[in-house]
Formats: structure tokens, C-alpha cells, sequence
């Protein structure tokens, strides 16, 4: 289970249900967002996530249901695609919907560019599990 930055602002908590089984877990909201969050459930199966504020207040409370995958999306960019002045050395972080496979991490997947140009760069998994 992931959100994309800005979908659920003034977040603070996401706690994400498994209807059928009871099963809970919850997160910190990352830039309006939620990262990824193994919640183990099938197709079909109904979702109830609960949002809440720093001081607790449930913000929003929603169901939404395991569907097929369309394949990794982007959550969350480090730093934001609005950010300037990045300096040169900058670590760039991308979080994606789903998990990647070492295989489909290859030169070309991703590039980064500066005035339509290439800057020269190294990919790599910031958590060896991925």
C-alpha cells in the first residue's frame, strides 16, 4: 500500500486495515504521502486506511480495494521536482509503489538531466532488500 506525495495533506498517521483479516499497520505520512507498506492481502480484499493529524484527529477514513498491479509508480522524490539549488553531490532518492527487481535496475532506466543534458550519476538500491 502506497500514496504519492501530496494525496493526503496535513497527514501525520495512515494506519492501513485488512478488513478480512484485522491485520493493521500504520505510518508516518511522508510529504503528504505514505510510502510503501507491506499489508499482506489479496485481490479483493478491502482496504480501510484511517488518517489522522499530529494531535490524533482523524482527518479522513476511506476503503479502497487490492486490485491488480499496473506496475511501480512514483511516490516520492528526494529532493521534490520543484526543488532548486540542489548541490552537485546531492544523494537523489526515488521511491517507487511497489518493489523493483535488481534485474530491472539497469543504466538508462533513470536518467538525470540538466539543461536536456545527462549528469553523470551511479543507481543503486538505498536499502539492499529493496
Amino acid at each position: 500500500m502506497a500514496l504519492p506525495a501530496q494525496a493526503i495533506t496535513n497527514a501525520d498517521d495512515v494506519t492501513v486495515r485488512v478488513e478480512s483479516t484485522g491485520q493493521s499497520v500504520t505510518a508516518k505520512a511522508r510529504d503528504g504521502g505514505l510510502d510503501p507498506l507491506p499489508v499482506f492481502a489479496v485481490l479483493g480484499d478491502q482496504l480501510r486506511l484511517t488518517v489522522t493529524s499530529v494531535g490524533g484527529s482523524v482527518i479522513s477514513s476511506y476503503g479502497t480495494a487490492i486490485t491488480g498491479s499496473k506496475g511501480p509508480t512514483v511516490i516520492r522524490t528526494s529532493p521534490p521536482p520543484t526543488k532548486r539549488d540542489v548541490p552537485l553531490n546531492a544523494v537523489i532518492v526515488v521511491v517507487f509503489s511497489e518493489p523493483l527487481s535488481d534485474a530491472s535496475l539497469t543504466a538508462g532506466v533513470m536518467t538525470l538531466t540538466t539543461g536536456g543534458m545527462p549528469v553523470a550519476g551511479q543507481l543503486s538500491f538505498a536499502d539492499p532488500t529493496q
